[in-house]
């Protein structure tokens, strides 16, 4: 808790650039070992001034440095006597999958005998093709399928050592589909009712709304409407909406299919981030077919290949005991051009996919840095560069 404080008052006090990002660390701190209200209200009052003040420019200004002291100050409060906490182990299972079969005759499609622990404090990508199985696995898990063969379990949802009932296991459960359901009225209206139906009423129902509205940035657009965000600001709503009355379990299918970049690395940072909570602890799972983006975040990968499980472990072990490099780059250079460069190196296979150039070499006998320096001494400018040695990416690029 120390360090993480530390970390706090370092960033507020020598770089306002990063403002955003520390007053959502600020903001997770009260969140972790605070119980009491006022302050916390008091917490995001003030992290809303400071933000107002620094889009405004107005950094320099008393006012500013005034917010600025009251922060530490609360922070330093809160340090000096924090709330207990007890973590809760990251390695216990929220959700547990036993031979899990499903079965659409109509589209000649099966998802085979899936066998799948979830844990608390992971964040699982499951990537793949489209029509693989991707959504079909997590609409069992949440209830929206029922499989033809196996079970779901939850062990972290029990009550006398027995599982909870269907419908009291739902009210653990956050789903965010793909196709995000319209809502009608305020943002802020929405999440209280979304609070209330949680049975979070009175003044918490308002902090609880009040938080996760500044904890993801959203407070300046509380009265919008559906038509006025965009879909970045829709999904950032719908994660609002399922954070607020905190879930254990967390799943998004295809959260950043209709996101431009900034919003992907937005969104990604504050599962990251939220996920790390030992007060609060949750499964996240999410589906993509963005796979870089997917393996910088998850804690575990799952690969499905038309209905079944071909790679289940960490991002970048994938492939740890191979004796090759395997680069992945564009360049404006021509086809014949790179062909002819890396003639004479100790090349063991080239190949184009799309705007694509696919190399492999052996590590023995050469490394990134001399590839590269090839490639800049014949004049090469890359404009894009990625080492997929481990990346399960090679599994949709038929190397």
């Amino acid at each position: 808790m120390t360090d993480k404080l530390q970390s706090i008052k370092q960033l507020l006090e020598s770089d306002s650039a990063l403002l955003e990002m520390t007053l959502k660390e600020a903001l997770d701190f009260v969140e972790e070992y605070n119980n009491d209200s006022d302050i916390k209200k008091r917490v995001v009052e003030v992290s809303w001034q400071l933000r107002q003040l620094k889009k405004q420019g107005r950094t320099r200004e008393n006012a500013f440095n005034a917010y600025h002291e009251e922060m530490l100050s609360m922070l330093t409060t809160i340090a000096a006597s924090p709330l207990s906490i007890v973590p809760i182990s990251k390695s216990e299972s929220i959700v547990v999958l036993k031979n899990i079969g499903k079965s659409y005759q109509s589209h000649n499609f099966t998802l085979q005998q899936v066998n799948l622990n979830f844990s608390l404090g992971h964040i699982t990508g499951i990537v793949g093709a489209n029509a693989n199985g991707k959504s079909t696995l997590i609409k069992i898990m949440v209830g929206e399928l029922l499989p033809n063969v196996g079970e779901v379990i939850f062990p972290s949802l029990t009550h006398n050592n027995k599982q909870l009932p269907w419908l009291e296991l739902k009210k653990h459960i956050a789903y965010i589909p793909q196709d995000l359901p319209e809502w009608h009225g305020s943002l802020r209206d929405n999440l209280h009712i979304e609070t209330t139906l949680h049975n979070i009423s009175g003044k918490e129902n308002i902090l609880r709304v009040d938080f996760i509205l500044e904890r993801l940035g959203l407070t300046e657009y509380v009265d919008r409407r559906w038509h006025e965000l965009s879909g970045g600001y829709k999904l950032r709503f719908s994660l609002a909406k399922a954070l607020v009355w905190k879930p254990r379990f967390l799943v998004l299918d295809e959260p950043l299919a209709n996101l431009d970049m900034a919003s992907q690395m937005i969104v990604l940072q504050d599962l990251k981030d939220l996920v790390k909570s030992e007060r609060f602890p949750l499964g996240i799972v999410i589906t993509s077919q963005h796979i870089h983006e997917i393996e910088q975040i998850a804690d575990q990968l799952i690969v499905l290949e038309q209905g079944q499980i071909v790679y289940n472990g960490k991002p970048k072990a994938f492939k740890a005991d191979t004796e090759n490099y395997i680069f992945e780059f564009t360049c404006e250079a021509e086809w014949s051009e790179i062909v002819d460069i890396l003639r004479g190196s100790p090349l063991q296979s080239i190949q184009r996919q799309g705007r694509y150039i696919i190399v492999q070499f052996s590590k023995n006998e050469y490394s990134t840095t001399e590839f590269l320096t090839l490639l800049m001494k014949n004049g090469v400018h890359l404009t894009y560069f990625r080492d997929i040695t481990h990346s399960v990416k090679q599994l949709f690029l038929n190397i």
